[in-house]
């Protein structure tokens, strides 16, 4: 899956429509054209999908992993199928500097008591926010007092399309003043992250709908820090003043 991964910006990169998306998920899209698949370690005579290492390619139950043209520029979905579950890696679309929460919640009443609980933070508090329902009308519910990152929030939701889903996006402040407010809220499940770093949704796709299993943050370790490391990050936390 890395060595495919890696091939992604290789690939034509088309504006996603939610159009395009829907017919994708539900299975009647169209096949993609030779182009349109990013290369791995084998591919199929139809291009419709690439083999896994050690998964031969003539098999209808092999696994395949498969890169649809449906991302917003360089963003795309990727799609791990198996069987009966597969799975969608689906990228957080906000600029590099900007702060997002993703959390499970439930019932409709999430998106006032999310959007009170980070008004009560400080007024000076910039953030948008959007919730999944999972019954009933089946909305992305969005409140915020920032019309921009209301939309980008709202927009993000319902890329991911999970269920009880939601998504936070914050300017003029930061997740570690509003993380607790947030998880005292009696609605909230649980939170997936809470960083300005660049986030992959992982999401289960089942013949019931979506549901998040977890979430890349980031980029992974390149070692272990060393004692000048300690120092730096120490110094860091007091120069910034969450340290006396």
């Amino acid at each position: 899956m890395r060595a495919a991964a890696r091939a992604a910006p290789g690939i034509p990169q088309p504006l996603r429509t939610p159009a395009a998306c829907a017919s994708l998920r539900s299975g009647n899209g169209p096949s993609p054209a030779p182009r349109d698949c990013c290369p791995g370690p084998t591919q199929d005579a139809t291009y419709g999908h690439i083999a896994a290492p050690g998964f031969p390619s003539n098999r209808g139950d092999f696994l395949t992993l498969m890169a649809w043209r449906c991302g917003h520029a360089s963003w795309y979905h990727w799609l791990v199928a198996t069987g009966p579950v597969s799975f969608e890696v689906v990228p957080i679309d906000k600029p590099a500097d900007m702060n997002v929460i993703i959390g499970q919640a439930h019932f409709i009443k999430t998106v006032e008591d999310l959007h009170e609980a980070l008004a009560g933070v400080s007024p000076h508090l910039r953030f948008g926010l959007a919730f999944c329902e999972a019954s009933s009308a089946r909305l992305v519910r969005r409140s915020g007092n920032d019309d921009e990152l209301t939309g980008r929030a709202a927009a993000n939701a319902l890329a991911i399309g999970a269920g009880h889903s939601f998504v936070i996006l914050l300017r003029e402040g930061f997740p570690i003043n509003v993380l607790n407010p947030l998880k005292a809220v009696p609605e909230v499940c649980t939170i997936f992250c809470a960083t300005a770093n660049p986030v992959d949704v992982l999401v289960a796709v089942t013949n019931r709908g979506r549901g998040i299993i977890g979430v890349i943050d980031g980029s992974p370790p390149t070692g272990i820090e060393q004692d000048t490391d300690v120092t730096d990050r120490r110094s860091l936390l007091r120069a910034i003043g969450y340290k006396l």
